[in-house]
């Protein structure tokens, strides 16, 4: 066991129909000095029953496997509780519903290449029905590693590509900055922030490295729930002079993400968004937005039964 030990959490909460796939892609991981400590918020379908039928399996893959369940306190405090069970240098947290290419966890624990990287991301393709939207083409597993390294301006001006269900992070580095704040919604966004906030960096690699689950269920489909948890994040920091900006950026994002939807009010975010920060007027989120409401425009057509 000369390589790190790396600790996987699993928060569960009402995913009976998925929590099994989710651990089997975990006990599938090419690597192998792996702890698996899950935790059942409280769930009120048969979760647990599906969470107990692998136990067998977990004692006998993992060097540690911890699961409880007790009643529900939220996925922040989840998160938290599990971090103090974790023993390992690494701690790769997924939630219940989605998936982990085999790969994955080998792939990134090479990437801490130095100190200052507090935390490893790839990239998802979307599950939804049991169908992979964007598959991951051999091709692509063959091609040389490309890395992009993002600072805190990079996150706070919504310019990194991070996606939750890929992470990887540096136990110590969780632990330094308090872990998840149990007062935000949006605690991923609200975490990179904090771990990069002195200086420290997080790592994307140009691969696919999890697979996201698309359901009715998801927190993350309801844009405005989410732009609300976004503004909650950036209001903390108020008093930085590119505050403005940040704010302007996060409408712009916001407005592309609901013209790709053919969502009708999404001007109203980009002209909010260009009075706070008027030289974003020749941004590339400007551009951007356009484009992504064409393709909204098109897909309403075709959702419709005609084609613009």
């Amino acid at each position: 066991m000369n390589e790190p030990l790396v600790s996987v959490v699993i928060p569960c909460y009402n995913h009976d129909r998925y929590v099994q796939e989710c651990i089997q892609s975990i006990i599938d991981q090419t690597y192998c000095n792996l702890e698996l400590i899950i935790i059942d918020d409280g769930s009120s379908d048969q979760s647990v029953v599906m969470i107990d039928q692998m136990s067998t399996k977990c004692n006998d893959r993992f060097v540690r496997f911890d699961f409880r369940h007790r009643p529900n306190k939220g996925l922040c405090a989840t998160l938290n509780e599990a971090l103090e069970w974790c023993q390992g240098e690494f701690v790769s947290p997924i939630a219940s519903d989605d998936v982990m290419l085999a790969h994955k966890i080998r792939k990134q624990v090479s990437s801490f290449s130095s100190p200052l990287i507090a935390g490893v991301f790839g990239n998802v393709a979307v599950l939804q029905e049991g169908v992979i939207k964007n598959p991951v083409q051999s091709a692509e597993l063959a091609k040389p590693v490309v890395e992009t390294v993002y600072s805190f301006r990079d996150i706070f001006f919504r310019k990194s590509k991070l996606p939750a269900p890929t992470a990887m992070l540096r136990r110590s580095d969780l632990i330094e900055v308090g872990g998840y704040d149990e007062d935000i919604a949006i605690e991923d966004f609200y975490l990179w922030l904090k771990l990069t906030e002195s200086g420290k960096q997080l790592v994307h690699i140009d691969e696919t490295l999890a697979l996201y689950r698309r359901h009715p269920g998801n927190q993350s489909q309801n844009s405005e729930i989410m732009l609300d948890g976004v503004l909650q994040i950036l209001s903390r920091y108020d008093d930085r002079k590119d505050f403005p900006e940040a704010l302007a950026r996060s409408l712009l994002v916001h407005a592309g993400d609901l013209a790709c939807d053919g969502a009708g009010d999404s001007f109203r975010y980009l002209v909010r968004g260009l009075r706070q920060c008027p030289s974003l007027l020749f941004s590339k989120l400007f551009f951007v937005y356009f484009y992504r409401y064409g393709l909204g425009l098109r897909f309403s057509g075709k959702r419709n039964g005609h084609e613009d």
